[in-house]
């Protein structure tokens, strides 16, 4: 299915959920290339490691579709079910732009 980045944006947008990184706890992550990553969340958001649950692909959607961004990169806080629904859209339009990816 082709998506405009503009519905792959809202859609990041709708599923977003900033109050899962407030809990204690884990929380997934979703970046603007797809790749999928595991934190802890609450009061050690940001304190430790991301844990990598999926790489993500080599090319990667704007900035500015995604909720947060520190100007390098963007994410968005999401269950595990909407990280992998969001990867997928991302995949898919990223090879409907570039159809010389060299993995998806």
């Amino acid at each position: 299915m082709h998506r405009s980045i503009e519905e792959v944006a809202a859609f990041i947008l709708s599923v977003n959920d900033k109050s899962l990184s407030e809990e204690e706890g884990h929380v997934y992550q979703v970046w603007e290339d797809g790749e999928i990553t595991l934190q802890k969340c609450g009061s050690l958001l940001g304190q430790r490691n991301l844990h990598c649950i999926t790489p993500g692909f080599d090319y990667h959607l704007p900035l500015s579709c995604m909720p947060y961004n520190n100007s390098k990169h963007g994410w968005a806080y999401v269950n595990e079910d909407n990280a992998k629904i969001v990867r997928c859209m991302i995949g898919e339009w990223i090879k409907d732009k570039h159809d010389d990816l060299t993995r998806l």
